[in-house]
């Protein structure tokens, strides 16, 4: 659909939704249907529970319904459950070419997932000052995420600096001299965010073509945010309770105590 037609789409979506929510005994194509909006409108936990709660039997599409039902437990964290699904679809007959394609791409996610992994000794050495990380041995990995010329290389000596610094730094206290550090802060930092079809895309593509903007993590949403790496990311902030003064003071300490460890490539301005 064209972009002008999203929010009048989306939100004629949840009106609908809403209708369903008063249903008593709701069709299983209708509950079908509503499990499949979800899905659409990149709610996979809502699409997850309502399969849970109401897993339409509707003997046409028994297939189909397996599938999707295997495809949210992946989307939802449940791996073990979804393999053991994915397997049992794959043993009773022959797959659509459209749900072969929705499989490799749940496994080409887990395989990124796993390079995040991966590189969490490397942040959380980073976080508590552990400097004897060998920073050499993770540019293979990086490599997989930071795909740009030699932008996993710029990462790694951007950080190697930094570190250096640092020991001098810990090596003088308590008469450091931070000047050092200086060079480093003469950029302004630049963060934009929004919600889904909202326009934020554009609006962080906009300052991105200038010559003297950088995106250090790429056009992707921050794994910090995200949640990524066993971080919980923004999802405290949502539930019931989080807005309580003394409970918001711990969680914003939380998230920024997880994220001390991001370094960007580039002292130029940044935007992420």
């Amino acid at each position: 659909m064209k972009e002008s037609e999203k929010f009048t789409v989306t939100s004629a979506a949840e009106k609908l939704l809403a209708e369903y929510q008063q249903e008593p005994e709701p069709s299983p194509e209708l509950t079908y249907a509503v499990i499949r909006l979800y899905r659409y409108l990149k709610k996979p936990a809502k699409a997850f529970e309502l399969m849970v709660q109401r897993r339409p039997v509707i003997e046409s599409l028994a297939r189909e319904i397996d599938f999707y039902e295997m495809e949210l437990h992946f989307a939802c964290g449940r791996r073990e459950v979804a393999e053991e699904l994915l397997e049992k679809l794959v043993a009773g007959g022959k797959l659509r070419p459209s749900w072969k394609r929705s499989i490799d791409k749940i496994k080409q996610r887990f395989e990124s997932e796993g390079v995040w992994d991966e590189l969490e000794e490397l942040e959380q050495g980073l976080a508590t000052f552990q400097y004897d990380v060998n920073l050499g041995e993770h540019l293979e990995r990086l490599s997989t995420i930071l795909r740009g010329d030699n932008e996993a290389l710029e990462v790694l000596l951007f950080v190697q600096d930094r570190l250096r610094a640092l020991r001098a730094v810990e090596a003088a206290a308590p008469q450091a001299d931070l000047a050092p550090f200086d060079k480093y802060h003469v950029g302004h930092l630049i963060f934009s965010c929004g919600f889904s079809w909202s326009g934020s895309g554009a609006v962080s593509c906009f300052p991105a073509q200038h010559r003297a903007v950088s995106q250090p993590f790429g056009m992707s949403e921050l794994g910090y945010v995200q949640g990524r790496s066993g971080r919980k990311g923004i999802f405290p902030f949502i539930e019931p309770g989080a807005f309580a003064f003394g409970d918001m003071k711990k969680l914003l300490a939380r998230f920024c105590r997880s994220r001390s460890c991001a370094c960007a490539p580039s002292s130029t301005t940044t935007a992420c």
